[in-house]
């Protein structure tokens, strides 16, 4: 490949212009002598340090190392100046001012970023500023979204082994001929259950819908003529957008970014500097909920407000998109869909009068589902619980809501469930009988009992949705328990 990249960054380490401004920087600041000297040595060795970085890693005729050294001497001053830029602010506040020697490596560690950062793909860019300026939650993220992806896949490596098994189970009808109304009635239920197994597995938290389109946004700078960075609402992220609507919306979204960037940005970061905005286009992304299960998707920018958006492909029937622009100051785009947001939930039941009152945990609650056998337990309300040496609490539903049995002893317990809330308390459910995992549609209504916060619609009746949380606090005495009398 033609040399140019290594020629490019010493001309502009050594050009004239970067001296004058380093120059009027420290005429600006109350430097001592000593300071002078300091800030003057620090300055050098940058400059000369990374010149003979990129000398001694370009060959005569390559230099693809000095192209993967970037990103990383970006990250390098990047991280060194926001270490200094906290320390001045902390100088400010606890001193009453900043020490002028570290305000000058801060503006000398900008320049430098500012030159790089020149020579740096658009894309590439993208991801070092996410490292940069919060590594541990960024990389935090990619590991959770790693695990729900494995979780997802696991959701549907199940489904899709049942939904085997149900087909098994045809195939031999089919085979034994048993064309009969018994048989018509099971072929419905099959598909009913296959329905629900794919559907359950087969759908992705919002939020991880947010990392979709950042993907897409950064696969589309290289053609953007200033940065975009994607702020998203992250209270959307408990809904569940099935996987049909998933590829749907990350098509909307690709096509839409395109024409933002082609008709309605500014074509210069001084354009967006004389228009009183920040460097980067802000684009603000969420999911919210709206009613008879429908859903819209916001995303607004600071652009110029001046797109006219038409998507180059055809959307869902049910579908509906508004664009709204303010000449200046960006515009919103909406997408009204229909949706579900019913995450993966566990389907048990808990006798009563010796019929089963069946209840739903959101599976993310769930950590396992252990026999009888593997449980110790002693019965009461609330009781401790004794699985392979942990001990926990055990919640009887039965013992709790004042459930009636007519048959003495009551019928054995056949599993329990074991759950964690969200500040990671772990106990167990004590339940007659598990069904299947499920999902459906929510609806919401008021309830006597403190735990139940929803419903969802199941085989043509409404079943209640536990809140964890809450079911803890009940027994904990946080609520009163004859409330549920």
């Amino acid at each position: 490949m033609a040399l140019q990249l290594k020629e490019l960054l010493i001309t502009d380490l050594k050009s004239e212009k970067i001296a004058t401004d380093f120059c009027t920087m420290k005429s600006s600041l109350p430097l001592s002598a000593e300071d002078h000297v300091s800030l003057d040595t620090y300055f050098n060795y940058k400059c000369n340090s990374l010149i003979e970085s990129m000398q001694d890693v370009c060959s005569d005729d390559d230099e693809s190392e000095v192209h993967r050294l970037l990103p990383h001497v970006w990250i390098e001053y990047r991280m060194e100046w926001i270490r200094y830029n906290a320390q001045m602010q902390y100088q400010n506040v606890t001193q009453g001012q900043t020490k002028p020697l570290l305000m000058g490596i801060g503006a000398a560690l900008s320049s430098l970023i500012n030159l790089v950062e020149k020579y740096l793909p658009s894309d590439e860019l993208y991801w070092c500023t996410k490292l940069a300026y919060d590594p541990i939650p960024y990389m935090s993220s990619r590991m959770q979204l790693t695990s729900r992806i494995v979780d997802i896949a696991g959701n549907i490596g199940v489904a899709g082994h049942q939904v085997i098994e149900q087909f098994i189970q045809v195939q031999e009808s089919l085979r034994l001929q048993l064309l009969n109304s018994e048989f018509e009635d099971k072929m419905e239920t099959v598909i009913e259950d296959i329905k629900n197994l794919l559907s359950a597995s087969m759908a992705l938290p919002a939020d991880d819908l947010a990392n979709s389109f950042e993907m897409i946004l950064a696969n589309s700078l290289k053609e953007s003529p200033v940065q975009i960075v994607v702020n998203r609402d992250l209270s959307s992220d408990e809904i569940q957008i099935p996987a049909e609507t998933v590829h749907g919306l990350n098509l909307l979204f690709e096509s839409w970014l395109k024409q933002l960037i082609k008709n309605s940005i500014e074509t210069s970061l001084e354009q967006r500097q004389l228009s009183g905005k920040t460097d980067h286009v802000q684009i603000q992304w969420k999911i919210v909920a709206g009613s008879s299960g429908r859903f819209a998707m916001i995303v607004n920018d600071d652009g110029c407000g001046t797109l006219n958006y038409t998507p180059d492909f055809n959307l869902p029937q049910d579908w509906r998109i508004e664009m709204e622009n303010t000449i200046g100051k960006g515009s919103q785009l909406t997408i009204n869909f229909k949706s579900s947001n019913i995450i993966p939930m566990i389907h048990f039941g808990v006798l009563n009068n010796d019929q089963p009152f069946h209840f739903i945990v959101p599976l993310s609650h769930v950590v396992q589902i252990l026999e009888p056998t593997q449980v110790v337990v002693r019965n009461d309300i609330l009781s401790l619980a004794n699985v392979n040496g942990e001990v926990m609490s055990l919640i009887d539903l039965a013992v709790l809501l004042k459930f009636q049995h007519s048959a003495k002893p009551r019928p054995e317990i056949k599993a329990y469930v074991k759950v964690k809330t969200t500040l990671g308390t772990v106990f167990l459910i004590a339940v007659e009988e598990i069904y299947n995992q499920v999902r459906g549609t929510t609806r919401s209504g008021q309830s006597g009992t403190p735990f139940i916060e929803d419903y969802i619609l199941l085989q043509g009746r409404l079943v209640p949705v536990i809140n964890v949380d809450i079911l803890k606090e009940v027994v904990d005495g946080k609520f009163s328990v004859s409330k549920l009398a």
